[in-house]
Parts: structure tokens; C-alpha cells; sequence
């Protein structure tokens, strides 16, 4: 496996942080030639450091998507691991949040799906990154982002339809409680709303899971570079949970 991903030219969105840059670092250990994306500094750096190119642009921009475009030709697979979290009770969300929020998560996902899938060559793959809450709807704080991430799926759905009679493979993965940058604002946000610190929500959540731990942005890393990779040549529409153990469909 050391060599799988070898002279393969894969872009990562959110690769500044968290699932975005474990896949970047990765891939690019197994010989892609990643262009990772982000939007601030750190990000940037970060994604540096990981041993690929930095590429600094906002997805919900149509522009920067554009120029992402443009900064990546002949491109060969595509992980889309950008997105925004959310903490708020169901009757306090409002227009403005829910618009950002589908933004974020979904609208912005469809319209790089769009943009790039055309000019991956045939026999290419995408990965998009979905989330538990699409398909537990057991947060009701993240109503809005679990309905943006169920759309992922439908979209990783649609898009592997669009395209399985050449080859190219569009799949997803659903992660579940990884430890990552997201995941300590998910708790930020969301632990004042139960009256509970973030330590104790943490070990609420985290207690409630089959293998009784946390995931590793690395683990999500691995099934999302297997994905990327021949060995996968065979799967397609599908969605891979990273939860372990809580969803088993």
C-alpha cells in the first residue's frame, strides 16, 4: 500500500485541520501529489507540512472555486472534507444560519461535484465526507448540518449514477466521533445548551459507542485513501460509516 496512491494528483478541501489534513498527509505518503485547501493561515501551513501543495480558498465561493479549478488541472480523485458545524435548539435556527449552513455543507459540495467530476478522467474517484447525524438524526442541535449532510449522500449517490459507465467511483464516508477540531466545537457549542461541560458531554457521547472510543482523524484518513485507491475499483454509491459501531446501515 505504500506506493497505491503513486503520481495521482488529488485535491482535499478542508485539508487545513482534522479529517482534511489526515488525508492529505496520507495520500501524499503514498505518493499522490495532493492539493490540499483551506482557508486561513494555519490551514495553509498546515496542509505544508503535510507534505502537499496549499491551494488558500473558500468553497462557498464561486469564485474561489473557480480559481481552485484552475490551480488544479489533470486532476485524478477529489476528497471533499470541508463543512461547518452547528449548535443550536430547533425553534432558535434561523434563515440566516440555516442558509450558511446549507452552504456550507451542501451547496458548495454540489457545485465543486459539478465542476470537477467532468475532468476527472475515467477510472477516477471521489470521496465526500457525510456525517453520522445524516443518517441518526439523534442530535437535534445539529438538525440543520444533519440535513446538509444527508444530502451528501444523496449527491455522492447521484453523482456515482452520473458517472459509474466510465469507471470513475463517487463514495462517501460517514463519520462518526472523530478527534478533530470540529468535533471540540461541536462540544463547545453544544454542551451549554444540555447544562453539561464539555468533558462530561464528551464522555456522554463517547461512552454510548459500541468500541467505547473515539475515532482517529487517521483511521478516517485510511478508509478514505482506500476509497481513493484500485482497491476500491469495484465500489461505488456507497456510503462507509467510521462510527464505531453506532450505525451499521
Amino acid at each position: 500500500m505504500g506506493e497505491e496512491l503513486a503520481g495521482r494528483r488529488i485535491v482535499v478541501t478542508g485539508a487545513g485541520s482534522g479529517i482534511g489534513l489526515a488525508t492529505a498527509r496520507l495520500a501524499a505518503s503514498r505518493g499522490a501529489l495532493v492539493i490540499g485547501v483551506a482557508r486561513s493561515d494555519a490551514g495553509l501551513r498546515a496542509i505544508e507540512a503535510a507534505g502537499a501543495g496549499a491551494v488558500r480558498a473558500d468553497m462557498t465561493s464561486a469564485t474561489d472555486r473557480a480559481a481552485l479549478i484552475a490551480a488544479a488541472p489533470g486532476v485524478d480523485g477529489l476528497v471533499v472534507a470541508h463543512g461547518e458545524t452547528q449548535g443550536r435548539r430547533i425553534e432558535d435556527v434561523t434563515d440566516e444560519e440555516w442558509d450558511r449552513l446549507i452552504d456550507a455543507n451542501l451547496r458548495s459540495v454540489f457545485f465543486l461535484l459539478q465542476a470537477f467530476a467532468p475532468r476527472i478522467p475515467d477510472g477516477g474517484a471521489i470521496v465526500t465526507v457525510s456525517s453520522v447525524a445524516a443518517k441518526t438524526g439523534a442530535i437535534p442541535e445539529v438538525t440543520v448540518y444533519a440535513a446538509a449532510k444527508a444530502g451528501v449522500l444523496s449527491l455522492t449517490r447521484s453523482f456515482a449514477s452520473a458517472h459509474a459507465a466510465r469507471g470513475m467511483r463517487v463514495n462517501a464516508v460517514v463519520p462518526g466521533i472523530i478527534e478533530t477540531p470540529m468535533q471540540e466545537r461541536f462540544l463547545a457549542l453544544n454542551a451549554p445548551l444540555r447544562g453539561l461541560t464539555t468533558e462530561a458531554l464528551n464522555a456522554e457521547r463517547v461512552g454510548a459507542l459500541p468500541m467505547r472510543r473515539a475515532g482517529a482523524p487517521d483511521e478516517a484518513a485510511e478508509a478514505i485513501c482506500f476509497l481513493l485507491s484500485d482497491r476500491a475499483s469495484y465500489l461505488t454509491g456507497q456510503s462507509l460509516n467510521l462510527t464505531g459501531g453506532s450505525v451499521t446501515w
